[in-house]
């Protein structure tokens, strides 16, 4: 018998994975909670984006940035110029 991973997809499933000795999260998961700590620095938008591990958790990252894009956040190298090309 061994104790499970706590991570909860964004899905709603559990991980199935074993935790690591004397830890709440399977290797993977542990590595990806200490990453994104509560009060850690979120992007060049601001935003804190899902880890990628699923459908799931692609099309809600994909939203919010889209979502940050329409609403005029899009700063970086394209600028919301629509590619990234020089100046016309």
């Amino acid at each position: 018998m061994y104790i499970e991973c706590r991570h909860i997809f964004s899905s709603g499933n559990k991980c199935h994975s074993p935790s690591l000795r004397d830890k709440h999260y399977c290797y993977f998961h542990a590595n990806l909670h200490q990453l994104v700590k509560p009060g850690s620095k979120t992007g060049e938008l601001g935003l804190r984006l899902p880890a990628l591990e699923d459908r799931r958790s692609i099309q809600i990252a994909l939203t919010q940035v889209l979502e940050e894009l329409a609403a005029g956040g899009g700063g970086g190298a394209a600028g919301g110029r629509g590619g990234g090309g020089g100046e016309c």
